[in-house]
């Protein structure tokens, strides 16, 4: 484990390590971590109790709540924020104790915002507690009047407490008030492409045959008709005489498919599909680059023009902070006599990022963050688009919810490859950009793809071949030349799992095509992450020791798990033959010529690695 490899935790580390484990559900370890805290003297800050409180909201441990709460202020004299009341409201609406709830509220020093009241509204929900719901109601209106949400919880507090007559009022009232829910819809793919259907809607020009067929459907089981339908997205619920026992789809669906019980049907298909996206609202850091070198790449020669000195230590403090937060911080550490406004006036166009994006929405520039949707409605506003006509691509959960919450359409790039099940709201979940298909999404495809394969920067990996696990001669009848990867485990560690291909000089032989793995191979279900290249040539023989050296200059497809032993072979094959073919291409066989492929002393050991501009430094 990483944390436990550490040789100095700070406070930052700490936190989310408590918070971390009591999001999922390890409340009892985030505890003791937080003895072990004190024992190593890093004093607990109001961040720590935020983790705390949570993980006993997650696990309804009341009395844990109530304690730690109490403790914060009398034993450790930190004064409680308002993001604290927050988590004890929610805490103990969920558990029930509505009142309690109510008498913290009264009790607070501040005035509770929106988030305090949504989680009283949320308890109200639970324990379905329509008249105190009302009330909260009245508050959240004051302060969210647009937010629709509101309403629609309060209306599914009703119909679950079988007040039907108040829902239809409260739906007159958002009405009246031009508050609208975006209708619940569903998506499936199919042949490449995705279709969108609604909650009763009658666009379809075959909506009457639509109907008449689930009808039909209807009859034929017997839960269907006496089962009560919640549809999507907290939209109200009602009886089943209060509206009809339909599903729709828009007139630009070509297919619609009704999902029952498992069972896929096809109905009809009027028409092709229309183009869905319009527009791409990408998260810049971690997902489309590493802004902490970036950050220190710009960062660093203007603090060098100032006349002070560059201290690498302190860009830590830059991360997770608004672009205004790190532009205050960078001015106070290094003592430079401009305002935060005037130093952003002069590095953000030193990052050239407007040359690339319609719009640049920074964190600092809405009220909430993620997973609020603040932000990525901002970005529709700014490119004059619908929110439904976008596709967002992160790498973090509450950028997923938060664009889930827009009403967008969300590609999630998992930064860590073994959670991605915790990506399931995501509309797809992919390994990397590389595996970004535009043209699933109505949009044009990428042009760079040649032959089945995506040129990329080369980069170049090398060391002494190993035994490996045994696999491939004996089980896959394909001999590997497994590397050292803790050699070069940076360099590995950048690039994403997939499969690629390139050229592999070996030290006493020559130079030849191959095709390359890189990840934990999910069919044999590796603990860590391997390198395993296959030369494209029949040698007869082991070369265990041998030294190879790689050049790696393009990709195939992401890193995939098979149904059995003959479905990964049998793709491997393909792998290699597509890599075989590539390579042959003048883009790509000009890379056998690489001086590292025949003399690594002019690039550094063999046991090193990085990219084409990286060794034609060194």
């Amino acid at each position: 484990m990483v944390f436990q490899q550490m040789l100095e935790r700070d406070i930052i580390v700490w936190n989310a390590m408590i918070m971390g484990l009591g999001m999922i559900g390890h409340e009892k370890i985030a505890f003791v971590l937080v003895g072990q805290m004190k024992n190593s003297g890093v004093k607990l800050n109001d961040n720590t109790f935020i983790g705390l409180l949570c993980s006993c909201t997650h696990t309804s441990l009341v009395n844990d709540g109530r304690r730690y709460f109490h403790n914060m202020t009398h034993v450790y004299s930190i004064s409680p924020r308002i993001e604290h009341y927050g988590c004890m409201v929610d805490l103990l609406s969920r558990a029930g104790l509505l009142e309690e709830a109510h008498q913290l509220i009264g009790d607070m020093p501040m005035l509770a915002n929106a988030v305090v009241w949504g989680a009283r509204l949320g308890g109200c929900k639970i324990h379905r507690n329509a008249d105190l719901a009302e009330y909260v109601l009245k508050q959240l209106t004051r302060l969210e009047p647009w937010n629709s949400g509101n309403y629609v919880m309060l209306s599914n507090i009703y119909s679950n407490s079988g007040r039907w007559e108040d829902a239809a009022k409260l739906r007159l009232e958002m009405k009246a008030k031009g508050i609208e829910k975006v209708a619940a819809s569903s998506w499936v793919e199919l042949d490449d492409k995705v279709h969108k259907f609604y909650v009763g809607d009658d666009s379809h020009p075959l909506s009457d045959k639509i109907y008449a067929k689930l009808d039909e459907l209807g009859h034929g089981i017997p839960s269907f008709r006496s089962r009560r339908f919640t549809l999507a997205n907290s939209a109200v619920s009602l009886p089943l005489s209060a509206r009809p026992l339909s599903f729709g789809c828009v007139s630009q669906i070509s297919c619609l498919f009704v999902a029952l019980d498992s069972s896929v049907v096809r109905m009809a298909a009027p028409k092709p599909i229309s183009r869905l996206i319009s527009h791409v609202i990408l998260d810049l850091d971690g997902t489309l680059l590493n802004t902490d070198s970036v950050v220190s790449k710009v960062v660093k020669p203007f603090i060098l023009k100032n006349g002070k000195t560059w201290d690498s230590k302190k860009a830590h403090k830059l991360v997770g902070k608004t672009p205004y937060e790190a532009a205050a911080v960078v001015l106070e550490d290094y003592g430079l006599p401009y305002s935060t406004e005037e130093f952003l006036s002069m590095i953000t166009p030193m990052f050239r990022w407007k040359e690339s994006f319609s719009a640049i929405v920074g964190g600092d520039e809405v009220e909430k963050g993620k997973p609020s949707p603040n932000i990525f409605l901002e970005a529709a506003k700014r490119m004059n688009c619908a929110p439904s006509n976008c596709l967002v691509i992160e790498d973090s959960l509450p950028g997923v919810t938060g664009g889930k919450a827009a009403e967008m359409h969300v590609i999630a790039v998992p930064s860590i490859p073994k959670k991605t099940a915790e990506f399931s709201s995501a509309d797809e979940v992919i390994n990397s950009l590389l595996d970004v298909r535009p043209e699933k999404w109505g949009l044009p495809p990428f042009n760079d793809w040649i032959e089945g394969t995506l040129p990329i920067e080369p980069w170049f990996i090398g060391g002494p071949v190993i035994k490996g696990f045994g696999r491939g001669s004996k089980v896959l009848g394909i001999p590997t030349a497994n590397l050292p990867a803790e050699n070069f485990s940076d360099v590995v560690s950048e690039h994403t799992s997939g499969v690629y291909f390139g050229w592999a000089g070996l030290s006493t032989r020559g130079i030849y095509k191959m095709v390359m793995s890189i990840g934990w191979n999910p069919y044999f279900d590796n603990t860590e992450k391997t390198v395993e290249p296959w030369l494209l040539h029949n040698f007869g023989e082991d070369f265990y020791g041998e030294e190879v050296r790689l050049a790696i200059v393009g990709y195939i497809r992401p890193e995939a798990n098979f149904p059995s032993l003959e479905s990964l072979i049998e793709r491997i094959h393909e792998d290699g033959r597509v890599a075989e073919k590539a390579l042959d291409l003048p883009m790509y066989a000009k890379y056998k010529d690489s001086p590292y492929l025949r003399n690594p002393s002019k690039h550094g050991s063999s046991t090193t690695g990085g990219t084409q501009s990286e060794m034609d430094s060194k």
